[in-house]
């Protein structure tokens, strides 16, 4: 009996374990909520509907009584004031609705206070689904912004196909409505997921329509992210003096309409182009501040966005170390609040800095799983980024398998989203491959091509980062260096 045990798979183990009796609570569990069910159905229909309007009162009176009304969802939620019935708003919105009559208007009250506080709470999965709630009771210019905000919270999560059918759908009726200020945030919203799909010529020219429309309606805190927004397009673009100036008047309005979560996301984004600009002691200095203002609030999703982005800069300025534990911090965080396509950055992240310590079977699976995400989420751009990226950690590793054409791939959507910097250095990338397998002119011909792009666009500094392994690998060809030899 124990040898054959012991000849089993571990699946075939896993079914062993998977058929022995449950625990004495699980299976109490289990019988408590068949018990519950079926004594809930036994009631006939009015009587259950007068329960839960008795649950409903016992349980709003416990909790302080009627909360007010939140400002409508089309307006700004800085003037919304908590009250102690906002951590039972989902339990009582479900007995109201429950006991039908009169309490629709209770059920309408705190379905839209449910949805805030799990808004508040950085609870994107259970926001969305309120909101889309709140949607279904609603009419006009209300009905259109809980769209909205569903979309927003659903785009949080990385379900991007999602977010834009609601924010479509938003917009479509807040122009049948005349609902301008919704109207404005809707194309705010497809101008932040048409920049995190890669499509950023149309990103721009939706973020510019966005802002104009914030201040025809006197949107202020929209009109800050709105020039938060644009200055990551600036940024890049490569064009550093419109970003700059877009970042600061983004923290400006955050801070002058009192909304630091508003602020953190402008030092963010400011610190980042500082980054890609090389001014790093900058760029680390306003990261720490957005991260302190993440963990001040409480914002998981914001906070590991952020020690994503300092690890990026403790990589640029060589401390690998910590930029690894920053990273796998980041990715825990992202995946503990759902953050989908950041997890994938994550992940990318950190296959490049395990490349670069050696470790290249953990920077191709983690690589391999950043792709399978930015394809999940339909993030082309950084799809393209991967797919370059996993090339040449299969190269550097001696893998068989043909690095081509993925690199083949990643040019194509690099040529597609306008990425000039990735196109150059996957250009590199490609000119390496051509001369480890012998082509040696073409290899000169795709890192002149590559180096033309990279001084073009002003990131001459980016040739380095291949230079080094190139003039190894052509001295070891026995020939001239790329960057010197014979036209």
């Amino acid at each position: 009996m124990n040898a054959a045990f012991d000849s089993l798979t571990l699946a075939q183990a896993g079914r062993v374990e998977a058929l022995r009796p449950p625990s004495a609570e699980a299976a109490y569990l289990f019988r408590h909520a068949l018990l519950r069910d079926a004594a809930y159905q036994l009631q006939l229909p009015g009587d259950r509907a007068r329960l839960h309007g008795l649950a409903f009162e016992l349980i709003e009176a416990l909790a302080g009584g009627r909360a007010p009304e939140p400002p409508p969802p089309e307006l700004d939620s800085a003037t919304h004031r908590p009250h102690r019935t906002d951590a039972f708003s989902s339990e009582l919105a479900e007995h109201a609705k429950r006991a039908g009559g009169g309490l629709s208007g209770a059920h309408r009250l705190y379905v839209h206070r449910a949805a805030l506080f799990a808004e508040r709470n950085f609870r994107p999965a259970a926001a969305q689904d309120l909101w889309r709630e709140l949607s279904e009771i609603s009419e006009g210019a209300t009905r259109a912004a809980a769209i909205t905000r569903a979309g927003g919270a659903a785009l949080r999560l990385g379900r991007a196909k999602v977010a834009e059918a609601m924010f479509r759908e938003a917009l479509d009726l807040a122009k049948t409505q005349g609902a301008r200020r919704v109207e404005g945030v809707a194309i705010e919203f497809l101008a932040i997921l048409a920049r995190e799909t890669g499509r950023l010529a149309e990103a721009e020219r939706l973020q510019e329509e966005a802002l104009a429309i914030h201040r025809e309606v006197g949107n202020r805190r929209c009109e800050g992210l709105a020039y938060g927004s644009l200055a990551i397009l600036y940024a890049e673009a490569r064009r550093f003096g419109e970003a700059e100036r877009m970042s600061r008047q983004a923290v400006a309005i955050a801070r002058e309409t009192d909304d630091p979560g508003a602020a953190g996301i402008a030092l963010g984004n400011m610190a980042a182009h500082f980054r890609i600009a090389g001014r790093m002691e900058e760029a680390e200095r306003t990261q720490g501040e957005a991260l302190e203002i993440a963990r001040g609030l409480g914002d998981r999703r914001a906070e590991g966005m952020s020690l994503g982005n300092l690890a990026q800069v403790f990589r640029d300025t060589g401390r690998p170390g910590l930029a690894e534990r920053a990273h796998e911090q980041a990715l825990a965080m992202h995946r503990e609040v759902g953050n989908r396509r950041f997890e994938g950055v994550a992940l990318g992240n950190l296959a490049t800095v395990y490349d670069e310590a050696g470790k290249s079977g953990e920077a191709e699976r983690a690589c391999r799983e950043a792709l399978a995400i930015f394809l999940e989420v339909g993030d082309r751009r950084h799809a393209g980024v991967a797919l370059g990226n996993l090339a040449g950690i299969l190269r550097r590793a001696g893998s068989r398998e043909p690095v081509e054409p993925h690199l083949e791939k990643a040019l194509a959507i690099h040529r597609e989203t306008g990425n000039r910097v990735c196109e150059g250095l996957h250009l590199l990338e490609f000119s390496l491959l051509r001369l480890v397998q012998g082509s040696v002119a073409e290899a000169r011909g795709l890192w002149r091509d590559a180096a033309e792009i990279l001084r073009g666009i002003g990131a001459a500094a980016k040739l380095q980062i291949s230079a080094e392994e190139m003039r190894a690998a052509c001295a070891q060809a026995g020939v001239p260096a790329l960057d010197e030899g014979p036209p």
